[in-house]
């Protein structure tokens, strides 16, 4: 829904893969040259847990500010 691309960063590959959250950013900075380490490291293993936690935990705030700002 609207809502929910509004509170999540969504990705879509060439190939039709849809990266949602923290893994957006993962796919987003996998693809960007001196960042693919960090891609990388964003989507595997226990660091890919913790910035999921993490961005949820932004995104939501971050979703509920603008809302009460009027932004959408």
């Amino acid at each position: 829904s609207v809502e929910d691309v509004r509170e999540r960063l969504v990705v879509r590959e060439a190939d039709g893969r849809l990266h949602v959250g923290s893994d957006a950013f993962g796919a987003l900075w996998a693809k960007t040259p001196g960042l693919r380490w960090l891609g990388r490291a964003l989507t595997r293993g226990r660091l890919r847990r913790v910035a999921q936690r993490a961005y949820d935990a932004f995104a939501r705030r971050l979703y509920f500010w603008n809302r009460a700002r009027g932004r959408w």
